[in-house]
């Protein structure tokens, strides 16, 4: 959300919480936390997603780009005391049917409701020579959106 908003997402010092962390629990502060999470990340983003949820929220996992074991210590508490849903789901072993049906289902829902403000976060444009920079970069965590291969600048 505070990519989105222009925010670039914040930072937090001590490391505890995901870059993004001190921004978004800013920008939900006024309605009691955020009502749906949904990651992609898992056990990296996990103390932070369950720190920005509000009371009643619901957490969608969808993959695990971050690992699967939350950094020690993880404290469940939180999963009671603020009655938290967490829900797992991947498209990976759906039908390719399945799939574009969800996706032309989705582009009806949201369609309408999002017109032209819809565009994806492009963090940078690099050459496909330039494989290996761009691979440093995603791995540096500092990006706050794609990074997208120009293939026809690529050497023949």
């Amino acid at each position: 959300a505070a990519v989105a908003a222009g925010g670039g997402g914040g930072g937090d010092d001590d490391g505890k919480f995901a870059p993004w962390h001190g921004a978004v629990k800013e920008l939900v502060a006024p309605h009691g936390g955020a009502d749906l999470v949904v990651d992609f990340v898992g056990a990296a983003y996990w103390h932070a997603n369950v720190d920005v949820l509000g009371a009643d929220g619901t957490m969608v996992m969808l993959a695990f780009l971050g690992g699967v074991e939350p950094r020690p210590p993880t404290n469940l508490a939180p999963i009671l005391r603020k009655r938290l849903n967490i829900r797992g789901s991947t498209l990976r072993a759906r039908s390719v049917d399945y799939k574009a049906q969800l996706t032309r289902r989705f582009v009806a829902f949201v369609g309408d409701r999002l017109g032209a403000d819809i565009a994806p976060v492009v963090h940078a444009t690099m050459a496909l020579d330039d494989v290996a920079a761009a691979h440093d970069l995603l791995e540096s965590n500092a990006t706050s959106g794609k990074v997208v291969l120009r293939v026809a600048d690529a050497a023949a």
